[in-house]
């Protein structure tokens, strides 16, 4: 089978990564892959192309460009031909899902990977509104990638009876602890053998709530002296004037260190004594996941399924509460480094047994198997 991704874009995020994931280890003998990404080919379209899978940067922009490129897209496909269209995000839906059914004949299998249109701006949230519509008719199987992100699509208008929850899944052979790194990142940066890092993973967003961390470090750290922040991630660097405004505005400009990105990020999140996650909204959280299976104990915020991702090898806040999630952090430095060894171990265990890449790759497969039958 030829399978083409259709994606709205290629810079770091869950659906980028898992995407990546999912050509690394798809049986390539049965499957041959193309993607095509929207707008530009960032970061994770380069480690794509490592693999030898061909990806294709529309540079879409509004106006005539979107219509000169949409014409480029439908060609593409009635040139390729593909077995099967998977599209990835809103924008990738909408006109992927119209190229691929309308133009070319081809079944189509969208990816939802946001955990509430509603949290969206407007424009993102109109181009959701018009892929409810339109899922009772472009696409064959809808993938939820979360039971919220499901059950949020569905009350905003999406088909329930296409509507399936696929789970994404995390490489436990590449992210898994490792003391080596720990040692590493922390002499690069500085910070000693028996200082608190508290790190975070991520992407320059609203959503993600980067003033609570900023506003709930400030606390910590007028009460414990030995605590770094660690952030890393598109936008999470010292070229961001609005978060180095927070960052000096609390006075903790030595204690943060902004990373920006990176491609060595089970390295990095092994530096870490506690992971947190501060978003108002999550449908999955990859990254999360993927500090549990590096044996880091986590403190997220209460949205989407984190609660149930995380269970008891964690802690869990309410979002925009900086007091709540400063005792948090607080609770967990003070158990001491062995017993947070411990709850790293456990969340490491429930990565192992509920979520591991192996059985989303093959669910993935089967799916496709089946749409084309």
């Amino acid at each position: 089978m030829k399978i083409i991704h259709i994606i709205s874009g290629l810079f770091t995020g869950g659906a980028e990564l898992m995407l990546y994931n999912l050509l690394s280890y798809i049986d390539k003998s049965q499957l041959e892959s193309i993607v095509i990404s929207l707008s530009e080919n960032g970061p994770v379209g380069g480690k794509i192309q490592n693999l030898g899978v061909p990806v294709i940067a529309l540079d879409m922009r509004l106006g005539i460009n979107t219509l000169h490129n949409f014409s480029r897209l439908i060609s593409m496909l009635r040139q390729e031909r593909p077995t099967l269209v998977h599209t990835w995000m809103y924008h990738a839906d909408f006109l992927g899902g119209i190229a691929a059914k309308f133009f070319s004949r081809t079944p189509v299998v969208w990816s939802i990977h946001h955990a509430d249109p509603r949290l969206n701006k407007v424009s993102t949230k109109v181009v959701a509104k018009l892929c409810s519509f339109l899922s009772y008719y472009l696409p064959d199987k809808i993938i939820a990638c979360s039971e919220s992100a499901k059950s949020s699509h569905i009350s905003y208008g999406y088909n329930p009876k296409k509507t399936i929850l696929m789970q994404n899944g995390v490489d436990i052979s590449r992210f898994r602890p490792d003391n080596l790194s720990r040692a590493l990142i922390r002499k690069r940066l500085n910070i000693g053998e028996n200082d608190i890092v508290i790190g975070n993973v991520g992407r320059w967003h609203e959503i993600k709530d980067y003033s609570t961390l900023i506003a709930a470090a400030c606390l910590l750290c007028n009460d414990r002296k030995n605590v770094h922040f660690v952030l890393a991630g598109n936008g999470l660097d010292n070229n961001n004037k609005i978060l180095t405004s927070w960052i000096c505005k609390a006075q903790i400009e030595g204690r943060v260190h902004l990373l920006g990105e990176r491609d060595n990020i089970p390295n990095i999140i092994n530096s870490f004594d506690i992971f947190t996650l501060t978003s108002l909204g999550e449908s999955f959280s990859l990254v999360t996941v993927e500090a549990m299976a590096c044996g880091v104990p986590c403190v997220v915020t209460d949205v989407g399924m984190l609660a149930d991702i995380i269970v008891d090898t964690g802690k869990v806040v309410p979002p925009q509460n900086p007091d709540a999630l400063a005792h948090a952090w607080s609770e967990l430095i003070r158990i001491g480094m062995e017993e947070r060894m411990q709850m790293g171990s456990a969340a490491r265990g429930r990565v192992e047994k509920h979520f591991s890449f192996s059985a989303t790759v093959a669910q993935y497969e089967a799916l496709y198997r089946e749409v084309c039958r």
